[in-house]
């Protein structure tokens, strides 16, 4: 009988497809500050309600795993909770969960936004489409849903800086999302073409300081307090239709939550 072990060649080239290959969050740009930043946000909704306080967080391997991306950017991404104090690290006993800070939450779907004296430009960056949605995230989506659309736009006023979001669409097989129609009325899709329709949300809105990725991208200084709003969208079975995080400069543009919708 032949046994099938891997040589070490083999078992490094699997590991490299593990933590690099696979990468889910790498949209474009390759740089570990914005990975580990999308990685934070997945984590701060897909594991850190579910566990009770003082209950050790996975491993960095194991997020890393259950989230498709790197090692470095889950050690990253604990390092940035932990410094919101999200988290605690307890240093030679490991990482652990804390009580949940008070946050505002909201279940409307429009921000209504007060600008400046001038309009606002959209730029769109990192469009991706992931094939195979993670298992950490599968069970909150529709049993079809097989790729995530992932993208962020970013809003300049008067060539200041304002606003990131950070988008997550599954996506079914019959549904489909190009990069222009990030552009458009995600809710109206989500409803109209994808038949989701009627749509509701769940928000929460906090505060929280700029990671070095967000400090680039806002052009603010790391630690700067920004707002921090996380979104879920559910459609009328409960399966989650859209995920996504903004970060937000309060010196910039104000931001006012009415019972009416657009993103």
């Amino acid at each position: 009988m032949v046994n099938h072990v891997p040589d070490p060649l083999r078992r490094a080239e699997l590991r490299r497809r593990t933590f690099s290959t696979t990468k889910m969050l790498d949209l474009g740009d390759g740089l570990l500050r914005d990975e580990a930043r999308r990685l934070r946000d997945l984590l701060q909704f897909f594991v850190v309600p579910n566990l009770d306080e003082n209950r050790r967080v996975p491993a960095e391997e194991d997020l890393a795993r259950r989230f498709h991306s790197s090692r470095n950017a889950a050690r990253a991404a604990l390092r940035l909770l932990a410094t919101e104090h999200s988290i605690q690290r307890v240093a030679g006993m490991g990482t652990y969960a804390r009580a949940e800070p008070k946050r505002w939450r909201s279940d409307r779907l429009r921000d209504s936004t007060s600008y400046p004296q001038f309009g606002a430009l959209t730029t769109l960056g990192g469009w991706h489409v992931h094939y195979g949605v993670p298992e950490s995230m599968r069970d909150a989506f529709s049993p079809e849903a097989n790729r995530l659309a992932i993208f962020e736009k970013r809003q300049t006023y008067a060539d200041v800086p304002g606003v990131l979001r950070t988008f997550f669409v599954p996506l079914r097989p019959q549904d489909t999302l190009g990069a222009d129609d990030a552009a458009e009325d995600l809710l109206g899709i989500l409803e109209h073409r994808f038949g989701h329709a009627p749509v509701r949300a769940d928000r929460v809105i906090n505060a929280v300081p700029a990671d070095e990725s967000t400090a680039v991208h806002l052009e603010v200084a790391v630690g700067a307090p920004l707002l921090y709003i996380q979104t879920a969208v559910y459609a009328p079975d409960g399966s989650l239709v859209l995920l996504y995080f903004v970060r937000q400069r309060g010196e910039v543009m104000q931001l006012s939550v009415q019972p009416e919708r657009m993103i």
